[in-house]
């Protein structure tokens, strides 16, 4: 090795970051938290199975129904206590609409000591103070411990008393129970957050979403200095700004999600456009001849997007037909089309396309509302503060070291909406905010296995 002066022919060994390719992912989870619209705390029982009942508002069991739950859900734990092998437990009134969840989903939790324990669950409708007529859903569970419990309402119960329950807008009387099977001790058992689900969809929480073919990750942190002249050089802590744009091509097919004002999905009845060419066939109505064709599941809740157009006319602004609204056949020109819905005629005429005779032997191209089962998301400023996101960007450095960055707290402050002739890109502009838990802006976790 040779020496000369401050030059040396020796260099640390360094590392820099390896450039994108397309099998780089980027994940993010879109969570919405599950929380049900009829909720009871166990405190307010109105008469208890058993003997030596209390309330513990600090012993609050871990939410079993959220990931990373925003605030607390859960409510404290009601114990009581029995003879041996007796029920412990406790009746509830709740006032709801009963009608909502019927086919829904029950949750609560119990605290159990050791042995094995049936958990009995009593519904009925809440005028039914005696319970003669109530639905009875009962499950084993082993304690020790503090377990979740749900009751599938749409599910045949496990027994039926009397009628059964019949569900009515006033709400229902639950009456819980835990039953000791193999242990004739009597600890305390405990009792916890009653909750009710309108159906399973309500317990679809944190989405993952995936982005790939990443071309591009960009952006920096900014923090300002404060004025050195008033109190010397340092950082002014509430203006660091941690923002990055990642752009890709792919993405999973629920990238939706990650609109800020897009809200949770409802299957409902909707409508596709639909296009068809027909020959214009001849029927007689009320004496009158129209010419007419047929447009097949016409969506029953919409009125427009109906379109008529002659197909074999050199003249397009010519062959096209104006709609007349109305659900009665009238007397048209060759120039206007009416869609009957049935309603003031026969079910038989519901998407009956009717034409001015002259046109009866022609073909037409027309448009219609056909309709379809669909998911509806609807965007909405309210849904702003209805979701949180997480973000995971992976890193390789050129030694082959992994180096994940995590977001815990992501709004998304620009999502894509441009679409061209080309392979459109995905560009997402995010912006890190402080973690409500800890206020951290995100973490740097580098791979060690």
């Amino acid at each position: 090795m040779a020496y000369n002066g401050c030059k040396t022919d020796v260099f640390l060994s360094k590392i820099g970051l390896d450039t994108l390719d397309e099998s780089r992912e980027v994940y993010f989870s879109v969570k919405h938290d599950v929380d049900a619209c009829v909720k009871l705390s166990t405190r307010r029982y109105l008469s208890v199975v058993g003997q030596n009942a209390s309330f513990n508002a600090q012993r609050r069991p871990d939410d079993a129904f959220n990931c990373n739950p925003d605030g607390c859900k859960n409510s404290g734990t009601l114990f009581v206590t029995s003879t041996a092998k007796t029920p412990a437990g406790a009746k509830f009134a709740i006032q709801a609409d009963a009608t909502n969840f019927a086919a829904g989903l029950l949750t609560h939790y119990v605290e159990l000591p050791a042995g094995e324990y049936d958990i009995q669950a009593v519904i009925s409708d809440i005028t039914e103070e005696n319970q003669a007529n109530a639905d009875v859903y009962t499950q084993k569970v082993k304690g020790p411990g503090v377990f979740p419990v749900l009751v599938k309402l749409y599910e045949a119960p496990t027994t039926v008393r009397g009628t059964g329950w019949t569900e009515t807008e006033e709400g229902i009387l639950l009456e819980i129970t835990a039953t000791p099977v193999t242990t004739n001790h009597i600890a305390p058992i405990g009792l916890s957050s009653i909750a009710i689900f309108d159906s399973i969809e309500d317990l679809e929480g944190a989405q993952t979403v995936a982005i790939s073919c990443v071309t591009e990750i960009t952006g920096d942190i900014t923090v300002e200095a404060t004025d050195a002249t008033c109190l010397g050089a340092s950082y002014a802590p509430n203006s660091v700004a941690v923002e990055k744009t990642i752009t890709a091509t792919q993405a999973t097919p629920n990238w939706h999600l990650l609109n800020p004002i897009i809200g949770k999905g409802e299957y409902k009845q909707g409508f596709v456009v639909a296009k068809e060419q027909k020959i214009v066939k001849s029927i007689t109505i009320d004496g009158d001849e129209y010419g007419y064709v047929m447009a097949q599941d016409l969506s029953p809740d919409e009125c427009e997007f109906f379109y008529a157009t002659i197909a074999d006319s050199c003249n397009v602004t010519d062959a096209m037909l104006n709609l007349v609204n109305t659900p009665y056949a009238l007397d048209i020109n060759e120039r206007q089309f009416i869609v009957l819905d049935g309603t003031t005629t026969t079910a038989a005429d519901k998407g009956r396309f009717l034409f001015h005779r002259d046109l009866i032997g022609k073909e037409v191209i027309f448009t219609y509302p056909k309709a379809a089962e669909v998911e509806e998301f609807v965007a909405h400023s309210n849904n702003l503060d209805g979701v949180s996101v997480r973000v995971i960007v992976p890193f390789d450095q050129t030694d082959g070291t992994k180096i994940n960055h995590i977001y815990d707290n992501v709004l998304v402050t620009s999502f894509p909406g441009s679409i061209g002739t080309e392979q459109p890109t995905f560009n997402f502009t995010l912006s890190f905010q402080r973690d409500k838990r800890n206020g951290h802006f995100y973490r740097v976790q580098r791979v060690t296995e």
